[in-house]
């Protein structure tokens, strides 16, 4: 059964200064590549992850495996320097990696645990179990799977919640709890998120509404419903409906399998401006011989319009709004896509 909580807080005591999720930006939004540039990163031996300017390579896996690798103790970090090219960390055990403004690295382990980096050692543990965190794209907020509350494990059909954690203040917000929850993205330009479900018995993207508070909320007499922080078992007011702030995107048909639009993963890129911002993201399709092949596809987040724009993986931004993905399992051949929503 699907439960969902929003906690929409705001207006706050002292000086009625408000926090909510858009706040100001600490750093660029992810770099661009040049086609060359692209290719060179794109075939790193071992290269796992990909997001932005951070690359995790792991021994022994081949470019454009979907593979897990064998020693995740070995798998390193190399930040995306000004000039285009890797530069190596000392930062192990890493199964995905994303820089802040200030070069310090927000690190996903093998064991579950996030935690924000300097060197090799931890400079402040955020979780100690997660799945698919990402930051959104002023490096201010992190979202990410986590476990129920008190439970700590993360195994498939154990009870999950998504939940929004604010890098500056601390404060963490719980979205919503689903079971089947996975891939958490904060949609750039609004309060919202994106995340894969498959709570509707096939996965398909959704998107919710929240709003972040401040640390220590207090609540009024309940005008306008509840309103303060509804974690409070003190607080009298009614949660407000809020059946309106979840909405399913894509494969709202099921039974017409050919409707059926694969969900994201960890291969994804916002592109376009605020209101026009398109989600380009890779997912495994079956070809015409019945092999797993890698696509590209562009989800608009306002209508759940999803386009094929053809074969890839590892897509990124390139020149002038475009999109570069990988093509080639020896030699990589960087396929350049107007994505829709960019701007030539």
């Amino acid at each position: 059964m699907r439960s969902f909580i929003t906690f929409a807080l705001a207006l706050l005591a002292l000086g009625m200064s408000s926090c909510s999720p858009r706040s100001a930006p600490t750093g660029a939004a992810d770099p661009a590549y040049s086609a060359d540039t692209y290719c060179q990163i794109a075939s790193t031996p071992g290269l796992f992850d990909w997001t932005g300017g951070a690359l995790v390579t792991c021994p022994h896996l081949m470019p454009s495996s979907s593979d897990e690798p064998v020693d995740g103790s070995a798998c390193s970090v190399s930040t995306v320097g000004a000039d285009g090219h890797p530069q190596s960390t000392t930062l192990l055990n890493v199964r995905g990696a994303q820089v802040l403004a200030d070069g310090r690295v927000l690190v996903w382990s093998f064991d579950g645990s996030l935690s924000l980096r300097t060197g090799t050692s931890p400079s402040h543990i955020i979780a100690d179990l997660v799945l698919d965190p990402w930051l959104d794209a002023t490096r201010n907020r992190v979202a990410f799977v986590a476990p129920s509350a008190g439970a700590t494990t993360l195994e498939p059909g154990d009870d999950r919640r998504v939940v929004i954690y604010d890098l500056g203040t601390g404060t963490e917000l719980e979205v919503l709890a689903d079971a089947t929850a996975s891939s958490p993205l904060a949609l750039p330009g609004s309060d919202d998120v994106l995340y894969v479900s498959s709570a509707g018995g096939i996965a398909a993207i959704w998107r919710a509404t929240a709003m972040l508070a401040a640390a220590d909320p207090t609540p009024d007499p309940c005008n306008g419903g509840r309103v303060g922080d509804p974690t409070d078992p003190a607080n009298p007011c009614t949660p407000p409906d809020t059946s309106g702030a979840f909405i399913q995107l894509t494969n709202t048909t099921p039974q017409v399998p050919q409707t059926n639009v694969p969900p994201f993963g960890r291969q994804h890129v916002f592109v376009g401006e605020s209101d026009t911002t398109r989600l380009v993201y890779a997912a495994p399709v079956t070809s015409e011989t019945g092999t797993l092949v890698s696509e590209i596809f562009a989800l608009d987040p306002r209508t759940g319009n999803v386009e094929d724009l053809g074969p890839g993986a590892y897509p990124q931004r390139g020149p002038s709004g475009s999109v570069l993905a990988r093509t080639g399992a020896d030699t990589c051949t960087a396929i350049r896509y107007l994505a829709p929503g960019a701007t030539p």
